[in-house]
């Protein structure tokens, strides 16, 4: 019950929020830098490969999927235009009946066959096959703008102390008030050890002391940022609201606006 009204209080309180922002106009601020967000993130899939001088890092990728056959390849696609080259792709699927794994597996991606269900398991499963330096566990339905991993990379070589990162989100198959929302909830309402399954980013060191908890169906993404933020402190996690993954707007449309607003998802 007090877990319940605590929740109910948080909702309560995020209206108060948007109310707040209304008032003062800086929901116009909040538009226009919301408007540069999209700008700069989508521009990125048009500019030209820089060069790389660094020695290659390997970057694991780690994508759970059940019956993904729809979106599973525009985001291996997507990682195929990656500036970063030196990629390790792996697909856990878990019984999918789409043909999910045959699609990722002719796309180039490792494909682990998981044999029970749950993102957790399938996660955590994957990121213990992962060889990379980096391991970033992503959603099916993202799509990476090509300077991402690369981003990537340079943030952990620039700070020693980082051991997660996550970044913000755009609604790449919505409208204005979808990714507004995605906006104002990336800003200000997201704390920083809420790490959701779009972009995870982590050492794979890391994995010693926390992984994803394999008996969780769902949540798993916020629960193994919860417990790195405990273990570590918040100068562990680096987090940029900034800079944007693409992701399908599939959540809003199960749940509907107002509930997944206030924080009621359907899975």
């Amino acid at each position: 019950m007090k877990m319940a009204s605590a929740i109910d209080k948080l909702r309560v309180k995020r209206l108060f929020d948007i109310a707040e922002l209304m008032v003062s106009f800086q929901i116009f601020n909040d538009i226009n830098e919301m408007v540069n967000r999209y700008r700069e993130n989508i521009k990125a899939f048009s500019l030209n490969k820089p060069k790389r001088s660094e020695k290659p890092v390997l970057v694991s990728i780690v994508v759970p999927t059940r019956n993904e056959a729809n979106k599973i390849p525009i985001l291996l696609k997507s990682l195929g235009r990656s500036h970063h080259k030196n990629l390790e792709i792996l697909v856990a699927d878990y019984m999918s009946s789409d043909g999910t794994p045959q699609i990722a597996r002719s796309l180039g991606a490792r494909v682990i066959e998981v044999d029970k269900p749950g993102v957790g398991y399938a996660s955590f499963l994957a990121v213990n096959k992962a060889k990379g330096d980096i391991i970033i566990r992503t959603d099916a339905d993202a799509i990476f703008p090509p300077q991402i991993i690369d981003y990537t990379i340079k943030q952990f070589e620039k700070f020693n102390s980082v051991h997660l990162l996550h970044l913000g989100h755009i609604y790449i198959d919505s409208g204005f008030i979808d990714n507004l929302i995605a906006f104002l909830y990336d800003k200000y309402w997201r704390e920083i050890w809420k790490t959701t399954g779009h972009f995870i980013a982590f050492r794979r060191d890391l994995r010693d002391t926390v992984n994803f908890n394999p008996n969780l169906k769902f949540g798993e993404d916020f629960d193994f940022g919860k417990r790195v933020y405990e273990k570590f402190g918040a100068q562990a996690i680096h987090y940029n609201y900034r800079t944007a993954i693409l992701i399908s707007a599939r959540r809003i449309r199960f749940s509907g606006r107002m509930r997944y607003l206030l924080g009621y998802v359907m899975r």
